[in-house]
């Protein structure tokens, strides 16, 4: 009876090793899954106040300046800039205009 006990034992022990490995196994993957949806983009709101040939000037609500090529816009135009981070996220400086609507 007791070599019995010792093999249900050692089962249990390794269901739960099982259990363990596979719970980290798909923390690893959630966190892995996660990190990979990080947003790179965001928007801006901003105001046309310059127009040089296709060369456009726009100041965002917070004062900073941003250029871009583009026709059909005009002074005063209100906009939205879709700015990409360029993987600085501490650094507004050194971001993108990926589109603009």
């Amino acid at each position: 009876m007791i070599l019995y006990q010792r093999k249900q034992t050692r089962a249990i022990k390794e269901e739960k090793i099982m259990i363990k490995g596979f719970i980290t196994g798909l923390a690893f993957i959630t966190m892995f899954g996660c990190a990979c949806k990080y947003e790179t983009t965001y928007k801006r709101e901003a105001k046309v106040i310059d127009i040089d040939k296709k060369v456009v000037t726009v100041i965002d609500k917070t004062g900073n300046l941003w250029e871009f090529k583009g026709d059909g816009f005009k002074l005063n135009d209100e906009i939205v800039l879709v700015m990409d981070i360029n993987n600085t996220d501490m650094d507004i400086t050194d971001d993108i205009i990926k589109d603009v609507q």
